[in-house]
């Protein structure tokens, strides 16, 4: 879990961290990002995220 502490503190402000996104990485490259959000934790919203990624073969 993030705390207020652990987030760089020269984070772009236009960034947004939450538990349910994940960058979408194909062959090593950065190629976008997914979001899933709604579940009652964002630990299942990130296991969903999950699935989505394996199911397009992402890493």
């Amino acid at each position: 879990m993030l705390t207020a502490s652990a987030i760089p503190r020269d984070m772009d402000n236009r960034l947004v961290i939450q538990a349910g996104g994940l960058p979408i990485r194909i062959g090593g490259a950065l190629v976008g990002g997914i979001g899933v959000g709604g579940a009652p934790s964002g630990d299942i919203d990130s296991k969903c995220a999950r699935a989505g990624l394996d199911m397009i073969g992402a890493e």
